[in-house]
């Protein structure tokens, strides 16, 4: 970009930012305004509810069109074989994951509306999760805030869409076969509002009309907005959409950093201490920590960090799960000092859910910094993640690293623009933690933690080099965030080390096979893009592992949400 094109950004007569921007603006304050409170996770429920509840309204089109007389008998009938599906289905075993399965007579319509359905049920606990008040989200799941996976939420989910199908049908003969979609719509939406969601119940002002025709202008403003950016026309705006001049970049000036390695090593070092003192001796580290309750243990030079139990680990024949948390590392030397770890067997033990976490310092960060560095990674997530994480991580198949960029829709390149305002709007950092992760750290870039900033994309590896590059990229990728330097990345270091040339060459790193595995793109709400049975079960699986895991670090407790909910619904009839 050029000096002049600088300079008339800041000229008095030029605009500050897109008309479009401004009418975005102003829309979110008047949403803002009528829903009574600044929360950027009831705007995300409000904008995804449409579709997570459409199959509802679509299985009650289905039966007004398909039994023009007794249509209200029929949908009866059909809501009491559905419940008696969900009474015997079994998530323990894959063959009977599958609400359709046990209701009979159903064509190749209304069989994958249940599909859908069902996807709801999958669904709902990640959207809970994600966009629900803490306090209501509290009320109905437990306390089980901490993982983004949970045994048998799917369980708990249809439970809901049984409640769902049963208000539905209280009402059902009332629509009079007309507007049926919409009247479902309605009563869909208000029940969980009622019941779950209370937080976000309807009232004179905000309403169900106000909230569609807001939604409405939303995503007309965000498409308005995509197409202004792809045309060019918002060039001369470089800090509002972070355009890059490609201007210069100081590559490779360190920046404190460290790192967590999640991976396996041999089960006869299951136990830490040994671990800890064959560590020690091989690399002679002074000192190893078996705990980071106090914070100050990642800010003793003689320590090489803290060995211990990662709960998200699952247990693999002959090998002891383990977490490696590096110390603050400040210089190359400290950095080459504990990337030993890497070498501590012939072979490094991983599989595709163990992780590479690096968290960045974030001295000196005010909030425009931060909103600088969001701005950025949603502008560069798909190259970012596509160059140098496994392929099993990108597109939003991780659960625990999700795209900040996706937030709103699966293709973040067109929902970018709408994303900046929506950064602009974040008034603090805790508006722009919601906005972001929706208060969580799941995401590929958490900006959740008071002191660092966290990249949670890559998955484990031993190829050092590689390792190396990973780093100083990240690093390099904050700093340029931090001096608001023209280039965002550097691309040379992306160009030389990157996924495809590291599995050429790394000759270390050993991919256990999990006893469960399956590929699913989170953080969509869609129901219309179903999961299959084995998706559904292999997830359980998972998650059940996650719990044995944290049950035996005695971290916290896990208890059955869905139990909770069926002793909550006898105790009320």
């Amino acid at each position: 970009m050029s000096n002049n094109s600088k300079e008339q950004e800041n000229t008095p007569s030029s605009p500050k930012e897109p008309e479009t921007a401004v009418v975005a603006e102003k829309a979110f304050a008047d949403y803002f305004e009528t829903t009574g409170r600044k929360s950027f996770k009831q705007f995300y429920y409000d904008w995804h509810i449409d579709a997570m509840i459409e199959p509802f309204a679509e299985l009650a089109e289905y039966f007004n069109r398909r039994y023009p007389e007794n249509t209200s008998e029929y949908f009866d009938n059909f809501v009491k074989e559905y419940t008696d599906s969900v009474n015997t289905y079994n998530i323990d075993c894959e063959k009977f994951c599958s609400v359709k399965s046990g209701i009979p007579n159903k064509d190749a319509e209304l069989s994958k509306i249940i599909d859908k359905i069902e996807t709801f049920s999958f669904e709902f606990r990640q959207f809970a999760y994600s966009f629900m008040s803490e306090h209501d989200y509290v009320a109905e799941f437990g306390n089980w805030t901490y993982k983004p996976n949970y045994p048998y939420s799917h369980m708990h989910g249809l439970a809901i869409s049984v409640d769902i199908l049963n208000k539905i049908s209280e009402h059902y003969a009332s629509f009079n076969n007309d507007k049926v979609a919409e009247k479902t719509r309605y009563v869909t939406d208000n029940y969980l509002r009622t019941n779950i969601a209370k937080d976000y119940r309807y009232n004179a002002r905000y309403n169900y009309a106000y909230r569609k025709q807001s939604t409405r202008r939303f995503v007309a403003l965000r498409n308005q907005m995509s197409e202004e950016y792809k045309t060019g026309q918002y060039n001369d705006f470089v800090e509002k959409f972070q355009v890059e001049t490609l201007s210069g970049m100081s590559y490779g000036k360190y920046r404190p950093n460290g790192f967590e390695l999640e991976f396996y090593v041999p089960e006869e070092y299951g136990n830490y201490a040994e671990l800890i003192e064959y560590l020690k001796q091989k690399h002679g580290w002074k000192k190893v920590y078996t705990s980071n309750k106090n914070p100050e243990v990642y800010t003793d030079n003689e320590a090489a960090g803290v060995i211990e139990r990662d709960e998200s680990l699952a247990a693999m024949k002959g090998l002891a799960p383990v977490e490696y948390a590096s110390r603050i590392i400040k210089s190359k030397q400290d950095e080459k000092e504990c990337l030993r770890i890497m070498d501590s067997f012939d072979k490094g033990h991983a599989n595709v859910h163990c992780s590479l976490h690096q968290h960045v310092s974030a001295e000196g960060f005010d909030l425009n910094t931060y909103k600088r560095l969001v701005k950025r990674m949603m502008q560069h997530e798909d190259m970012i993640v596509g160059n140098f994480a496994a392929p099993e991580r990108r597109n939003n198949n991780l659960l625990y690293a999700t795209y900040i960029s996706r937030n709103l829709s699966s293709n973040g390149k067109r929902d970018y623009p709408f994303l900046c305002v929506m950064t602009d709007m974040c008034d603090d950092l805790t508006e722009l933690r919601e906005m972001v992760g929706f208060g969580h750290k799941y995401k590929t870039l958490n900006i959740m933690p008071s002191k660092t900033v966290e990249f949670r994309y890559m998955n484990a590896n031993f190829n050092s080099r590689y390792v190396e590059a990973f780093l100083q990229f990240n690093r390099d990728f904050v700093n340029s965030a931090v001096n608001n330097e023209g280039t965002h990345i550097n691309r040379p270091l992306a160009n030389k080390f990157n996924w495809m040339q590291n599995l050429a060459e790394d000759n270390k790193t050993v991919l256990g096979k999990l006893s469960y595995y399956y590929q699913k793109p989170y953080d969509q709400y869609r129901p219309e893009k179903t999961v299959d049975a084995h998706t559904i079960y292999e997830e359980n699986v998972y998650a059940r592992h996650v719990a044995d895991a944290i049950n035996a670090t005695g971290k916290f407790g896990y208890y059955n949400s869905w139990f909770l909910k069926r002793v909550r619904d006898a105790r009320a009839k």
